[in-house]
């Protein structure tokens, strides 16, 4: 703590200070807001978050599988040998859980999505702008997660029947394929009036069962 006594400016401080810094530091580097600078301590945070990241998708994914009806796979790839792909070589990216429904005929594609480690507000708009809007134009342009996982189930669509083999499932039937976000949190922004694909909340998702 700072003060001014007799026209000098005075530091005050004890070891509880001290302990709570520790705590501080600590907290900011579990929770990804450490503002890193030396290349290390980025590759420790990336971790960090990308390990948040995978524990929130197991998480939606564990929830899924506690109902035994159902068919669940997490981070798929690719589909039997077939890579899920635009054209050769542009991967589209994993499915972060998908989930078979044989009681209703329906093939869940989910993307999961935990802001937990973009409290700041300036990193919250980050993570929504990546969302929902993308950056840059052009060429150059990085497509936004939505856009991204658009692409993806309609890749499953376009193979849906080789889809329902690899799950062991009849290609027969009249299969419907959905897709969803989950966010860890419920967000309030106007991109969710225009988008695309429903985007609802872990919490949401636990009050539909």
């Amino acid at each position: 703590m700072q003060r001014q006594k007799n026209n000098k400016v005075e530091i005050i401080w004890g070891i509880r200070h001290l302990y709570e810094v520790q705590r501080y530091l600590i907290q900011l580097c579990l929770t990804g807001k450490l503002q890193a600078e030396s290349q290390e301590m980025k590759k420790v945070i990336s971790k960090i978050t990308n390990q948040a990241g995978e524990d929130f998708n197991n998480k939606i994914a564990d929830w899924f599988e506690q109902d035994s009806t159902l068919i669940v796979h997490r981070k798929v790839e690719k589909i039997g040998e077939i890579k899920i792909e635009e054209e050769k070589g542009k991967l589209l990216g994993d499915i972060d859980v998908l989930v078979a429904d044989p009681g209703n005929l329906s093939i869940k594609i989910i993307e999961c999505k935990n802001f937990s480690m973009a409290r700041a507000p300036h990193k919250m708009k980050n993570e929504l702008d990546n969302l929902f809007i993308g950056k840059g134009k052009g060429k150059s342009r990085k497509k936004p997660a939505i856009e991204h996982h658009q692409e993806r189930v309609k890749w499953v669509n376009n193979h849906l029947q080789k889809v329902l083999t690899w799950l062991s499932l009849d290609p027969n039937l009249n299969w419907k394929v959905e897709a969803i976000i989950v966010t860890d949190e419920e967000l309030s922004t106007p991109h969710l009036k225009s988008s695309p694909i429903p985007v609802i909340s872990w919490v949401e998702l636990c009050q539909t069962r």
